[in-house]
């Protein structure tokens, strides 16, 4: 019986070592890995201002084009009217 009982202590001390050893080589792991984590959300963060920032342009241009006048149908007395009414609406 006295030969049993150091046994599982020596388990018991093997797993502890083995939890801390995983232990260590996750933080290992997570020091490691931080910069990737960091630039990936950078890069994220910044396509999404990217693709915010065009979608917001794309609905600008298409409303400042549409405000426009046709100049192949008009002439210039149509021009001189639509600016006087334009600016005298303002």
């Amino acid at each position: 019986m006295n030969e049993e009982s150091p046994q599982p202590a020596k388990e018991k001390l093997s797993l502890r070592s083995k939890k801390k050893a995983q232990s260590i080589a996750k933080r290992i792991l997570i020091v490691v890995l931080s910069p990737y984590r960091f630039f990936r959300s950078v890069c994220f963060i910044t396509g999404l201002i990217v693709w915010a920032f065009i979608a917001i342009m794309v609905v600008v241009l298409y409303f400042f084009y549409s405000s426009m006048p046709d100049f192949e149908i008009m002439t210039f007395k149509g021009f001189k009217g639509a600016a006087k009414n334009r600016y005298s609406a303002s």
